[in-house]
């Protein structure tokens, strides 16, 4: 088994996000045609996000559009399903600053993948009972390239506008 980390910063939109809204729609890179995800980190460049949270939803096809960026996912259960829709994450919440990134003066928010496999998805990463078995990532075409959308939920009434390059996702995967 090999490991490979992957980088992902999405283009955002330079307005300001609402409850729901799609954050970005991006393709991203197997290190091979199938891989599993086994974890990673946000990292938000300029600390804009505080109480929000961030979903990732990853499809093996990209022939239908998950959402408009800075609207909500409208896409139809059968078009979900012609995407190959293959699993979800949430972004863990700031509770992880207990791990000494606070300490580093002018330091980004990092925060932590949190991968649910049968554990309750609603308790943002404070579940002892979460499994980290990340979805297993399938290419449908031989170049390796799946697709991932983020959507912003629990939108606090101070997120201020971020910048289009303002977050960076790292994706550990194991192949």
């Amino acid at each position: 088994m090999a490991f490979k980390t992957v980088t992902l910063t999405p283009t955002l939109s330079t307005d300001v996000y609402a409850d729901g809204d799609v954050l970005f729609n991006e393709e991203i890179m197997l290190p091979a045609r199938g891989a599993k995800l086994i974890g990673g980190w946000m990292i938000d460049q300029t600390n804009k996000l505080n109480a929000e949270k961030v979903s990732l939803f990853f499809f093996g096809k990209n022939e239908n559009a998950f959402g408009t960026v800075n609207a909500t996912a409208n896409i139809s259960k059968a078009n979900l399903r012609t995407n190959q829709f293959q699993g979800a994450i949430n972004v863990g919440d700031s509770a992880y600053s207990s791990l000494g990134f606070s300490e580093i003066d002018n330091a980004p928010t990092f925060r932590p993948f949190v991968i649910y496999n049968d554990a309750d998805p609603t308790t943002d990463g404070t579940n002892d009972a979460v499994d980290l078995y990340g979805p297993v990532l399938s290419s449908v075409e031989t170049g390796g390239k799946i697709y991932v959308s983020g959507i912003i939920h629990d939108v606090d009434s101070t997120l201020a506008a971020m910048a289009a390059d303002e977050l960076d996702f790292v994706f550990y995967f194991e192949y």
